[in-house]
């Protein structure tokens, strides 16, 4: 049977939670806070390619226009956003676990948030940086040409990223945004790589805190060190 209220839950010390919790918003807010500045960044919205298709049961045509690809930011976005929640929740859990209930909901309250975390960091570095690599920037301003008055790229997709960089290189006197946005997009893709260190390292947290509670035993049936013993685990 789920245990709920435990005397041992009330006897942790607060500063080691205090500690714990502050290691949670150092890890889950500070990095996440910046990939979300840098990746909030200006780039007009542009057309690269048009495709017109048949619709309808009277074969009517539609055209359907293509822009920057904008998946690498919203994904960094994406992934903050889950980083920043997931640490909030973790420290509301961590402090109920070791403080006011040893029900195990509160078990599932610390992995439940860090493991999806962590996926999402993974999921979310995996996408932008394989999307990066199949839509590189044009290598010459050939392959970017400024006719009258809009720009030919022949159909070639580029992320958001990509162009603002292709604008700093081949344009940069008539596109003074782009050297900004160029180094912006650029960290904000590259601060995935710690964002994802740092849910590896508070999942590992929150399973310790589990594993010091019984483990999965506790988190599937309510029965562990802490559940069967009024003893108190110092940290």
């Amino acid at each position: 049977m789920p245990t709920s209220n435990h005397p041992a839950s009330r006897a942790q010390r607060p500063l080691p939670t205090l500690l714990l919790s502050a290691l949670i918003l150092a890890l889950g807010l500070p990095i996440p806070i910046l990939a979300q500045i840098f990746s909030r960044v200006f780039v007009p919205a542009i057309t690269l390619g048009s495709k017109t298709i048949k619709v309808g049961p009277n074969n009517s045509t539609k055209t359907i226009s293509f822009g920057l690809l904008t998946g690498p930011v919203d994904a960094v976005i994406a992934a903050s956003f889950i980083s920043l929640i997931s640490s909030v929740i973790l420290i509301g859990a961590l402090g109920i676990v070791r403080h006011v209930s040893m029900h195990n909901v509160w078990g599932w309250g610390l992995v439940v948030p860090a493991v999806a975390n962590l996926l999402g960091q993974v999921g979310a570095l995996a996408y932008v940086f394989i999307v990066h690599g199949q839509h590189k920037e044009a290598g010459s301003v050939e392959e970017v040409r400024f006719v009258d008055g809009r720009y030919d790229t022949n159909g070639t997709l580029y992320t958001t990223e990509a162009w603002a960089c292709m604008m700093e290189r081949f344009y940069a006197s008539q596109e003074p945004w782009a050297k900004k946005s160029c180094s912006d997009l650029k960290t904000g893709r590259i601060l995935t790589i710690p964002m994802t260190v740092c849910a590896l390292v508070l999942a590992a947290l929150s399973l310790w805190q589990v594993q010091r509670r019984g483990g999965f035993r506790w988190l599937l049936h309510g029965q562990g060190r802490m559940a069967m013993k009024s003893e108190s685990i110092p940290l």
